[in-house]
């Protein structure tokens, strides 16, 4: 059809006939990109919208007129709705600035391709490139005193800043709107009247008490009202997110102590599929995720529904549909075929997602366990931590290096006293964070123990006993009772006993304090003689002096680590057990890897999603002939100090990369700033890129040429402040260089949550270097999360700045030479 088009445009050369084709050509790019939008094919839409966007500028430069620059000035916008690139871009729209009314049509199709391909980007988590866009159209008619003409730019600004939490920038493009603006038609009436009460049910139940039953009879007339505007909505879009929201909202009043919900939970899960079901496939990245989680708890709440209500009602069909569905859904998966998919993993591998209240824990060859984890306030120790990261950015952007260097040493001193304090406070809030987890901490680990384990198996023949009825949720509650058995080393006493009265809870048993003794064999030891105490320590090789209390303790003591003998640590680091986090976006900026549990592990690495992680697995397992991810040491690319201002970090690192350079043939680049292309380049051909510099090394390669490389890029060492952040603005999000490098299929990467000082970092570097890449000591390398993991103790700072550094990806190893 285009093809025809262009055809018949060169054999009609007159204006009216040129436009009228360039119209329709540009119209047949618009239908192409909404084709592919529907499709859930993100770039092609918009591929297909730019195109359309290009004829708009061809034809708007063939018949306007420039402008004069007193013209051109008049359209000046605001500073605060400028965006940062759009003076980058080549734009035409000052041939619209002096045009006539003929030429409208070309300004209406401008406009309009303009928003859509501001739309796709807002909908690809890009809201910066959106932005740009919707400040071209806003330049493009802000002058022009239509009313209904000028006013979607403008709105589409505004709630996009708005989504974005940029409050000011929102105002500012709202005060620029006609007070004065006819109506829209009926139907986008409908929608915007959709969108307001949806925003604002949503604020509503955010703010109220839901013990308040005045304030949940509010809710609930506000909710019956966004039902209502759905039904007249006809936009998809918008129907999707007043689905959602009406779901989630009737789940927290399903879950809270509210005697009032809008609906039952089948109801509520059956519009929430049919919001998932026109949703997902939108290819929408943050309106996914808000759908997967939101099905994923109601698909949670229904087995716990089912299990307390009547434990014979739910088939064993339905239920491993809900166990394996919840669980892929929460890990942000697009379906429970690919959490299934899970068995395919090394068995060493545990996938753990957490998000704000649950958490689940995904193993090989089982089915997955998920659980609500109501008495843990988390957001007290997460608001604790990004208050801490936010003051070391202070500290750190506030002064020049030429500034610092000219210090007395008060001043030197009072600076390394803020630092160190910052330090004592993200080791306390790790320790506020493992106290207030408890018991639930053991689920970040994998162990050995099985219900047949002699410990396990005696605790819940104990538990159930007295049980006559089928017992309750008794798979889950089994795993955990194995999960508490194998982290006992790391739980107060304290915690077990919580631990073991939450299950007896949920499969409805009662639990005495003697039962409890029982459970922990305390009470018969108590009951012992001084002689049997005496003999059984010196069968242990133990002393026999002290008080009956005394040795007493000391054989408690004993029989715990006897019965976690064959669980210890090391037994554990055997087995080579590696964790993998899957973390809600509100949990990304704090430091889990340094919770005492996490010994346990022989590393701990973070994934986006369950999706990337199944992706990047795949790739690896058939690219490479080990069944984990590793890399060979002669194939490795580096770049150190491109803006040429870090001499210590290049004189520290130098000669290590240097020898890297001599024995195994490593390429470099020290001191200089790189060509792209040839970094590019490093990626494709390497199997590790390491990176010693600022940030992430966006300024020399952008993380949309990273992206681009596919599914063939290398593991990356990133030793630049902030390089592992991840950023999220409002709704969008969250974004950050890390995830490009992981969706281009990089196995694994090494970078910083937060910004760090050079020094520590430099040492940080240089033993990860030293005994994870040029050590040759053994037949089998430790991962790369296992050598940070032990590595951070050579920093001054180990939280600030130890705990900065992160694994993102898969177990990663170096190959035997």
């Amino acid at each position: 059809m285009l093809g025809a088009l262009k055809a018949t445009t060169k054999q009609r050369s007159t204006a009216t006939v040129v436009k009228a084709l360039g119209l329709r050509e540009m119209l047949v790019h618009t239908i192409l990109s909404d084709i592919h939008f529907r499709e859930g094919r993100s770039t092609g839409a918009i591929i297909e919208a730019k195109s359309a966007l290009r004829i708009c500028w061809k034809m708007a430069k063939r018949f306007t007129a420039a402008s004069s620059t007193v013209e051109a000035a008049y359209f000046d916008l605001p500073s605060e709705l400028s965006a940062t690139d759009w003076q980058h871009r080549k734009s035409a729209h000052l041939y619209f600035m002096a045009l006539e009314s003929s030429s409208w049509d070309v300004l209406y199709a401008a406009k309009v391709s303009l928003c859509r391909i501001a739309s796709l980007y807002c909908y690809s988590d890009q809201p910066h490139r959106a932005a740009s866009y919707l400040t071209e159209a806003m330049r493009l008619v802000g002058g022009l005193n239509l009313h209904l003409f000028r006013r979607t730019p403008f709105y589409e600004f505004a709630e996009l800043e708005l989504n974005a939490s940029h409050l000011e920038k929102a105002k500012t493009a709202i005060s620029m709107l006609s007070s004065n603006s006819r109506m829209e038609p009926s139907s986008a009436l409908a929608m915007v009247n959709a969108r307001c009460w949806r925003k604002y049910t949503r604020h509503h139940s955010e703010i109220i008490d839901l013990s308040d039953t005045s304030a949940v009879e509010t809710l609930l007339n506000s909710m019956k009202t966004l039902k209502r505007t759905l039904k007249r909505c006809g936009a998809r879009l918008e129907r999707v997110k007043c689905m959602l929201e009406l779901g989630r909202i009737n789940i927290k009043l399903l879950r809270s102590s509210s005697c009032r919900a809008f609906a039952s939970l089948e109801r509520t899960i059956s519009l929430l599929e049919e919001a998932y079901s026109l949703g997902d496939c939108l290819g929408i990245a943050h309106l996914s995720q808000e759908l997967r989680a939101t099905l994923g708890m109601a698909y949670f709440a229904e087995i716990e529904e089912s299990a307390h209500g009547d434990a014979d009602r739910m088939d064993g069909d339905r239920a491993r549909f809900l166990s394996w569905s919840s669980s892929a859904l929460l890990a942000n998966s697009c379906s429970s075929t690919e959490c299934e998919m899970v068995h395919e993993l090394p068995s060493s591998w545990v996938i753990v997602s957490l998000m704000m209240g649950l958490s689940s824990e995904l193993t090989n060859g089982t089915a997955p366990i998920s659980f609500c984890l109501p008495n843990v306030s988390w957001k007290s120790c997460i608001d604790k931590m990004d208050a801490i990261v936010e003051k070391s950015r202070e500290i750190l952007s506030g002064h020049t290096a030429e500034e610092a260097g000219s210090w007395s040493t008060k001043q030197k001193k009072e600076w390394w006293d803020t630092r160190k304090q910052l330090d004592e406070r993200i080791q306390k809030s790790v320790r506020s964070m493992e106290m207030t987890l408890g018991f639930w901490r053991c689920l970040l680990v994998k162990g050995t123990s099985t219900l047949e384990t002699q410990c396990v198996q005696q605790c819940w023949s104990l538990l159930t006993s007295r049980k006559v009825c089928p017992v309750l949720l008794a798979e889950r509650n089994q795993s955990l009772l194995c999960a508490i058995a194998d982290a006992q080393q790391w739980l107060s006493d304290g915690e077990v006993v919580n631990g073991l009265k939450h299950i007896a809870a949920e499969i409805d048993v009662p639990l005495s304090d003697s039962g409890l003794q029982e459970a922990l064999q305390t009470d018969k030891i108590q009951k012992m003689k001084v002689s049997e105490l005496k003999q059984l320590l010196a069968a242990e090789g133990l002393s026999t002096d002290g008080l009956k209390k005394v040795l007493v303790e000391r054989l408690i003591a004993a029989r715990d680590a006897a019965l976690l003998e064959p669980l210890t640590d090391q037994a554990a680091r055997d087995q080579g057990f590696s964790t993998i986090l899957i973390l809600n976006h509100q949990l990304q900026q704090f430091p889990w890897e340094g919770m005492d549990i996490m010994g346990r592990s022989s590393g701990v690495t973070r994934m986006p999603s369950l999706d990337l992680t199944m992706q990047n697995a795949r790739y690896v397992m058939q690219s490479r002939t080990s069944s984990y991810s590793s890399i060979r040491r002669d194939r490795v690319r580096f770049l150190l100090n491109p803006a040429g201002d870090l001499k210590a970090t290049q004189n520290q690192l130098g000669p290590v990369l240097e020898g890297g350079v001599t024995t195994y043939g490593w390429e470099g680049i020290v001191g200089e700033a790189p060509d792209p292309d040839k970094l590019r380049n490093y990626l494709l051909a390497a199997d590790l890129y390491i990176y010693c510099g600022h940030g992430s090394g966006e300024a020399y390669l952008h993380r949309d040429q990273v992206l681009s490389l596919k599914s063939g890029c290398s593991a990356a060492l990133l030793f630049g402040c902030s390089s592992g952040r991840l950023k999220r603005e409002g709704i969008f999000g969250p974004s950050g260089a890390v995830l490009a490098y992981l969706r281009a299929g990089s196995p694994a990467v090494l970078a910083m949550l937060w910004d760090v000082t050079d020094r520590d970092i430099d040492q940080l570097s240089v033993k990860i270097l030293r005994e994870w890449l040029l050590s040759e000591d053994g037949d089998s390398s430790p991962s790369l999360a296992r050598v940070l993991q032990d590595s951070r103790s050579v920093c001054k700072l180990k939280y600030l700045n130890g705990h900065a550094a992160v694994c993102y990806g898969l177990p990663l190893h170096v190959a035997k030479s």
